[in-house]
């Protein structure tokens, strides 16, 4: 099958291709929608003109996805709640909790959708943070809230290739955050209980249950993880373990633990098949489990993409044509992206699907290398090449997120993946006799051995230390290069002896040469930055493939751990540190800092940097050393900074805070 020559392909491409336009255009929405009626009437016009009809067919999907995106912004909205926001107020406001999120080690968090603001009917969604204390209630999804408090920015990194928190959760449609305790909050009585509600109460009801069977502390929080979808107590230590050794993916219920329970569900009711329309009622079982299984983990979104993902794939099997197995699976990613197009953002979504498409185009060639006579070896390798198979599919993206690869990842998941059916089989029913408060000791030990026996792996792998390769810098080019190596080996596994193997190849090598190039460029590049921390001063150069650090009373170590990923993207070979000082000549930077010293540089108006609180009186400064900005880090009082920013606002001189305008980048002038 050619995927691209797909007619669901063409229109889903260009579907997405208008999601990821939407940031960078503005379309008024009467535009939008003349635009779409327009290329409409042209499909019907020029039906029978194939290249017209393809052009605005393909065009009109394109503004659909810019109009779906647009229906689904909140900030379109007329009664957006931002429009009545001011700085400093108060708000009285009402809404639900959404969702439940990772509490953070003094809070907990939730994703709240507003009602109302000030008694203004409004929407739009805000990060609640409720400090943790003896008195502060657990709050569930569904639940109503009157809250008293401050609504907060979310704020943006600081420093170049950081997680940026603020654009995560902007791309999840929430910019603000309100940071309460208990006594500014009120509960209300809950006008309904959606279904998502009532899914999040039942595993709440199931991992209470649960907690009573006297498991040990990590194989408690994996099977929480890996059968309910809690990961709320999994241990930093014991998710670092599992990243290394490349199975963290087992934490998070995602398309692999979907698949695995697919491919569980699909075996037990084959014996239907032999009825006359055995196939229809199977595809009922399958697909009702599948959702059933959705329902207990609590109905989170990654649980119901997979689901519907699945689902689809059942479908597609059950009209018995390889060929709808992959048009079904375009459908439920066309279905879903609709409903939320935001979706595309998802990491989660992003692999899951890959993983999923890859293993449709790949497991029957992989099928065909060996075909064991026994039964129970050809589920166990159909298991190991499903697992095999997904994890080289996601390889790039995980390499373009993570920059990290465990050598022994394929050790770990040709042991585990093979038995997640087993655990994922062992672990409902461990929740099952939990809930029905069933006494089966050998289940429950057997079940508590065989995670033992997991966690025990997982940190064999991880403790191999030097087989996992950290801080690889992989970027877009690089996963370009990577998805070209992927597709071409796929077609030669698929037909060896096809030519067109050897295009891919060709671009493949096309874009090394780039990367080469590009990263050539990137070493004659160098600069002076001046990076933001708060309370510490951060300046360091660039030159080609080194970092000089130039080291004042802060600690080092803090500040290396800050700029890992600086060094990772910018392929920092070599750093050291030198003694502070406080001219950069060749950047044309004076640095005045606590001991209050300055002197002139050069003929040309300097930058200064202002660090570590200095008292001076700035207008002088001005006056004397006729500066061209004057820079402020993180190192200083807040109340100086605006001091010093009202200063260069009266002196028109131009002002850098690196709390609100990020980290200072300056020329090396050679």
């Amino acid at each position: 099958m050619k995927l691209p020559q797909l007619l669901l392909f063409r229109i889903l491409l260009c579907y997405v291709l208008g999601i990821l336009s939407y940031p960078f255009l503005e379309f008024p929405f009467k535009v939008l929608v003349s635009s779409q009626g327009i290329l409409l009437l042209g499909c019907i016009l020029f039906k029978k003109r194939k290249l017209l009809f393809w052009v605005c067919t393909l065009v009109f999907f394109w503004t659909l996805g810019i109009g779906m995106q647009f229906a689904n912004d909140d900030s379109q909205k007329n009664n957006y709640y931002q429009e009545y926001l001011s700085t400093d107020a108060f708000y009285v406001m009402e809404g639900i909790v959404e969702k439940v999120l990772k509490p953070s080690p003094f809070n907990s968090q939730y994703e709240f959708q507003l009602y109302t603001l000030n008694q203004h009917s409004v929407v739009g969604k805000l990060l609640l943070s409720l400090k943790n204390d003896s008195l502060s209630p657990n709050l569930q999804v569904d639940d109503r809230l009157r809250i008293v408090g401050r609504i907060q920015k979310i704020t943006s990194s600081k420093n170049p290739y950081q997680f940026d928190y603020a654009e995560y959760m902007r791309k999840q449609g929430i910019e603000h955050r309100i940071n309460i305790q208990k006594a500014q909050l009120n509960s209300l009585p809950k006008n309904k209980q959606t279904w998502r509600g009532m899914a999040y109460g039942f595993r709440e009801y199931l991992i209470s249950k649960l907690e009573k069977q006297g498991f040990q502390s990590d194989n408690e929080s994996v099977i929480k993880a890996l059968v309910l979808g809690d990961r709320t107590d999994i241990s930093t230590e014991l998710k670092r373990d599992y990243a290394d050794a490349g199975a963290v993916h087992l934490l998070a219920i995602s398309g692999l633990h979907i698949g695995v329970l697919f491919l569980l569900l699909n075996g037990l009711f084959s014996p239907l098949l032999q009825w006359k329309h055995g196939g229809f009622v199977r595809l009922l079982l399958v697909v009702s489990c599948l959702w059933i299984f959705a329902f207990i983990t609590g109905l989170s979104a990654s649980v119901m993409r997979s689901v519907t993902m699945f689902s689809a794939v059942a479908l597609g099997i059950a009209l018995k044509r390889s060929k709808s197995q992959f048009q079904t699976l375009l459908i439920s990613l066309f279905v879903l992206l609709l409903i939320r197009p935001n979706f595309i953002y998802d990491v989660g979504f992003q692999l899951s699907y890959l993983a999923v498409f890859g293993i449709l185009w790949l497991m029957p060639v992989a099928m065909q290398f060996w075909k064991p006579r026994w039964w129970i070896v050809m589920k166990i390798w159909q298991l190991i090449a499903l697992g095999t198979i997904a994890q080289l599919c996601v390889l790039p993206l995980s390499l373009y997120y993570f920059h990290q690869f465990p050598l022994l990842f394929l050790v770990a998941n040709l042991v585990i993946v093979p038995f997640m059916g087993l655990l994922l089989g062992g672990g409902i029913l461990v929740v099952l006799v939990s809930a029905l408060n069933i006494n089966i000791p050998i289940i429950i030990k057997g079940y508590d051995f065989l995670m033992s026996f997991m966690n025990g792996l997982i940190y064999w792998v991880a403790d191999q230390d030097a087989l996992v390769i950290r801080n690889i810098p992989f970027g877009t080019f690089e996963l370009i290069c990577v998805f070209v190596g992927v597709l071409g080996l796929g077609l030669w596994l698929e037909k060896p002896n096809q030519r067109k193997i050897f295009i891919p190849l060709l671009a493949g090598c096309i874009l090394i040469g780039g990367i080469h190039f590009q990263e050539n460029q990137k070493a004659h590049q160098d600069s002076l930055w001046i990076f933001h921390r708060n309370k510490q001063t951060i300046i360091a150069q660039k030159k080609g493939i080194q970092l000089r650090l130039y080291q004042h009373k802060d600690s080092i170590k803090n500040k290396l751990t800050l700029l890992e990923n600086f060094k990772m993207k910018e392929r920092i070979q070599f750093v050291d540190t030198v003694p502070h000082r406080n001219v950069f000549l060749e950047s044309n930077l004076l640095v005045v800092d606590e001991k209050n010293v300055f002197i002139p540089i050069g003929n040309q108006p300097p930058n200064i940097l202002l660090t570590q609180s200095p008292k001076i009186h700035l207008k002088e400064l001005i006056d004397s050393l006729k500066p061209q900005k004057i820079i402020a880090d993180g190192s200083n009082y807040p109340t100086l900074v605006r001091q010093w920013e009202e200063t260069c606002k009266r002196e028109k001189i131009s002002f850098h805070n690196t709390y609100t305008d990020g980290p200072v980048q300056l020329a090396i002038n050679l």
